[in-house]
């Protein structure tokens, strides 16, 4: 009887190993299904990623406001340098009568 046992297990033995390669076919189905799972958590965090930073988008559009109002007060700083901006003009005259002092030395 233990013979006639032996027989049957060693049967047993190559359906388990026909049971492992099933397994193991499983076992890529289920690695299929994980990337999956990894792909769809990406998405769902560039989702909440791209909603945090469109909050955020809020808040330097406010600050973009308060730029505008002291542009407004450089405006007024603006005026004088314009005022400067003829003193220089002034000064070009002079060195253009310096250059009629080398004329008149020329002719000398």
């Amino acid at each position: 009887e233990s013979e006639k046992a032996s027989p049957e297990s060693e049967k047993a033995s190559p359906e388990s190993e026909k049971a492992s390669p099933e397994s193991e076919k499983a076992s890529p189905e289920s690695e299929k299904a994980s990337p999956e799972s990894e792909k769809a958590s990406p998405q769902s965090e560039k989702a909440h990623n791209l909603r945090k930073p469109h909050q955020n988008l809020r808040k330097p559009h406010q600050n973009l406001r308060k730029p505008h109002q002291n542009l407004r007060k450089p405006h007024q700083n603006l005026r004088k340098p314009h005022q400067n901006l003829r003193k220089p003009h002034q000064n070009l005259r002079k060195p253009h009568q310096n250059l009629r002092k080398p004329h008149q030395n020329l002719k000398r």
